[in-house]
């Protein structure tokens, strides 16, 4: 019975230390690509391995990474991979297919859809103690606006059949274009066991958080036909009947607003403790290191789990 409730400690134990991933090493090999989830947040590790040409990038709703690292090995042009994806366009808006009904004028067209918004990129925060450093590039830059949709065409104006030609209906609006995304912040704190000075080291480390560029809007629809022309009754020179030209066609639709560019992140790359730079492991400390967070909940965590212990004992006593 003792064991049982041990194990259910063991497991709530585990629960609370669940936001942050303990992970002995982390090797990405030569030219292979390795994808963060939301499930690794935020990564301790002992060893952080990439290889040449070797990428670290990010499953979507992936917003925020930070990492620690005690022993940092990187081969040349590895790359993190952290932009947002860029915003979807959106196709034209359909034409009216049908004219307009007998001496109606035509309808105005359909407005475009507006572009998507381009995705953010991707804030780091990596504290890295490093062994060895090719070369790095990490992209935390805003996706683009997806383009806005045309708008459609104008409906035909309706057959004049007793009355005057009728206008044809104005072209439908552009879509707007999509804003583009904010560029991440890319903060990457470093620092090495003498040898190579860290200034040489963070030159090799390259790193971008532009703002996405904001798309173009839609262009606005064609204007719809006006009605055919006839010939009315009248006297003229000429005889008895005349012409009269159709009807005006309808005026093409105004273009989308372009949309926003989006607003630029920021990076620092340097050594110091501005983000707690990671020390060599000391072999006498604790395998697991709990969230900040969690420090309140697991000392009432085990102050309950104390008092199970005594309830426990005396149980088996009776």
């Amino acid at each position: 019975m003792l064991n049982k409730y041990l194990l259910c400690v063991s497991l709530c134990l585990s629960l609370l230390l669940s936001g942050v991933v303990q992970a002995a090493d982390l090797v990405v090999p030569a030219g292979e690509t390795y994808t963060i989830t939301e499930s690794q947040p935020e990564l301790r590790l002992k060893k952080w391995v990439m290889g040449d040409k070797a990428v670290i990038q990010f499953a979507p709703g992936v917003t925020f990474w930070d990492v620690t690292a005690e022993q940092v090995e990187i081969g040349r042009d590895a790359v993190i991979d952290g932009r947002g994806a860029n915003g979807i366009g959106t196709s034209a808006a359909s034409a009216i297919s049908e004219r307009a009904a007998e001496c109606k004028k035509g309808q105005q067209g359909q407005p475009g859809a507006d572009g998507a918004r381009g995705g953010n990129g991707v804030d780091m925060e990596l504290r890295l103690h490093i062994v060895k450093l090719g070369s790095l590039k990490i992209q935390a830059d805003g996706g683009q606006g997806g383009e806005g949709g045309n708008g459609g065409a104008g409906q035909k104006g309706g057959p004049a059949g007793n009355c005057d030609p009728t206008a044809g209906g104005e072209g439908g609006s552009g879509g707007k274009g999509g804003d583009g995304g904010s560029g991440g912040k890319v903060m990457v704190s470093l620092s090495n066991q003498g040898g190579e000075g860290l200034m040489a080291l963070s030159h090799r480390i390259e790193a971008s958080a532009d703002g996405g560029k904001g798309a173009a809007g839609g262009k606005g629809g064609a204007g719809g036909e006006g009605s055919e022309g006839k010939y009315i009754n009248q006297k003229t020179l000429t005889g008895d009947k005349k012409w009269v030209s159709g009807g005006k066609a309808g005026e093409t639709g105004s273009e989308g607003q372009r949309g926003s560019d989006g607003q630029s992140g920021r990076v620092f790359i340097g050594g110091g403790d501005l983000l707690g730079t990671p020390k060599p492991a000391d072999k006498k400390a604790p395998a697991v290191t709990p969230l900040p967070a969690a420090k309140d909940e697991l000392s009432e965590m085990t102050e309950r789990i104390n008092d199970l212990e005594k309830r426990i004992k005396a149980l088996e006593k009776r």
